[in-house]
């Protein structure tokens, strides 16, 4: 006599899980979707506003700030964790991914030392050296956060880890177009495309399999120091 009663409050609880579902996506979507369009409002009015008042903005704060510290606030005002990822073995194994590209770009740099030649002269400007290295690190960083913790992270429950993936490499692209016009110097057009995506494809499975950004973090950072560190030697 009882079961009817039972099924209605079975298929009562199962409604409220899909409902619960339905919003919770909703919800990763539109934080994703703010995320992103808070960044590049963000990157584009920081631009805006040095350009107006003719000053100089570290690549910290032009790219650190929209694709660092915004969705960690962002995330840190939602109850999300930041996902940094362990201080652990995943962390060297996410870092050494770049290892490749250090010796493909530092196999160009011969043909054009002068386009590496600001951080190549930071590394001999005594106290200023610390600026520099804070200042890169920031700025490299966030491009790994901003397209791996958000673009990634975010839309792998929404699309599938496959798709999360192709939407990370082509963030990672499209954020990487104003590299891509000075790396051409020293790889060429085609050769600049390809280390870019190439990195990009590199990382994102990177991620995936350790979802460890902070060690990609670290190794984008090793990638520019070691590229500036090669264009001292041969200026």
């Amino acid at each position: 006599m009882s079961l009817p009663g039972r099924v209605a409050q079975g298929s009562a609880t199962a409604a409220v899980a899909f409902d619960s579902e339905r919003l919770g996506r909703r919800k990763r979507l539109f934080r994703l979707a703010a995320l992103v369009a808070l960044g590049a409002a963000l990157y584009v009015l920081i631009g805006a506003a040095a350009e107006a008042a003719a000053v100089s903005v570290p690549d910290s704060v032009q790219v650190g700030v929209p694709f660092l510290l915004a969705p960690m606030l962002v995330l840190w005002w939602s109850g999300e964790p930041w996902a940094l990822g362990g201080l652990d073995r995943t962390l060297v194994y996410s870092a050494a991914v770049y290892g490749p590209f250090v010796l493909w770009l530092t196999l160009g740099i011969p043909t054009s030392p002068e386009t590496y030649a600001p951080g190549a002269a930071a590394l001999l400007s005594g106290i200023g050296v610390a600026w520099w290295l804070a200042d890169t690190f920031f700025h490299v960083g966030a491009v790994d956060y901003i397209t791996k913790r958000v673009v990634q992270a975010e839309s792998a429950p929404l699309f599938g880890e496959r798709n999360a993936i192709m939407l990370s490499i082509i963030a990672w692209s499209l954020g990487h177009i104003v590299e891509w016009l000075w790396l051409r110097s020293a790889l060429v057009d085609i050769g600049a495309a390809a280390f870019l995506v190439a990195a990009g494809v590199a990382t994102a499975f990177a991620y995936a399999r350790w979802k460890n950004v902070l060690g990609l973090m670290v190794g984008h950072f090793l990638l520019n120091v070691a590229v500036a560190a090669v264009a001292l030697a041969t200026l």
